[in-house]
């Protein structure tokens, strides 16, 4: 090969080489972009993950809170409930004594008017037996 030759050989490596160096800082650039671009997603990702984190916490603890005043609620409820039984069955304890004191007082009642009838009656015998014989 001549001189000249080497050189247009020379200079279409250089254009290519050019052309090729060229493409490669566009490709370069692009990536950079694209990497830029990317990063910024990513962040903008991990500030919604942190906020998604962060209200999943407050959530928690409001449920947390929730199902502890149920808890509460539902304890204290039985505790009602517990003492409105207490008090019914004092109540009925209570009325069944009624009951029984009232049973008893009307026996003594019956008897001391059955007792007064048979006096009576035998006072009114006697008046009679008396009346009979001639007094």
């Amino acid at each position: 090969m001549s001189v000249q030759e080497l050189e247009a050989r020379v200079a279409e490596l250089e254009e290519e080489l050019s052309i090729v160096r060229s493409s490669a800082e566009s490709a370069l650039s692009s990536a950079e972009k694209r990497q830029k671009t990317l990063v910024v997603k990513l962040q903008e990702k991990d500030l919604e993950v942190e906020s998604l984190r962060i209200r999943m916490e407050r959530i928690s603890a409001e449920y947390a809170k929730f199902k502890d005043d149920v808890k509460n609620k539902y304890v204290e409820q039985q505790k009602s409930f517990l003492a409105h039984a207490q008090q019914v069955q004092s109540l009925r304890s209570l009325a069944a004594q009624d009951r029984e004191w009232l049973e008893n007082e009307t026996q003594k009642r019956i008897a001391a008017s059955a007792a007064q009838r048979k006096a009576a009656q035998e006072q009114a015998n006697r008046i009679q037996r008396r009346c009979s014989a001639g007094w």
